[in-house]
């Protein structure tokens, strides 16, 4: 992580650390439900890739953002499907399965020392439901 937070030039909208969970089908070359899961930041497309790293290039998409708060343990399990089911609830449907991914971002103001997560956001890729 330090070497992502040196290059600051390159930074998003979301500078906080972020574990990248995307899932496949057969139709993008990959076995069907295959799962890369890849933890780090989120860059611009034009970011250099320092040695011993590698990366994952996003298509543009629409992304519905949720903010959970509570124990880390108590809300792992739950937060991600919280988030989905109120993108759903506000009129967009989730993309799955022809790009779907989602993210967990571990905010870091609420990091306290002990590293144990209060606050986590989830981004999923979503479009606005038609009709």
């Amino acid at each position: 992580m330090p070497t992502l937070d040196a290059m600051t030039e390159y930074a998003t909208a979301i500078t906080d650390p972020c574990a990248l969970m995307h899932f496949s089908n057969r139709e993008h070359g990959a076995p069907d439900g295959e799962m890369h899961y890849i933890v780090g930041k989120f860059l611009m497309a034009d970011a250099p890739v320092p040695e011993g790293l590698d990366y994952w290039d996003m298509a543009g998409t629409t992304v519905g953002l949720g903010i959970v708060r509570g124990e880390f343990g108590d809300m792992i399990g739950q937060a991600m499907m919280l988030v989905h089911d109120k993108i759903v609830a506000d009129g967009y449907a989730i993309t799955y399965p022809e790009n779907y991914f989602h993210a967990e971002v571990y905010v870091k103001e609420n990091v306290p020392k002990e590293c144990v997560v209060s606050k986590l956001g989830y981004l999923h890729a979503c479009k606005r439901k038609e009709g």
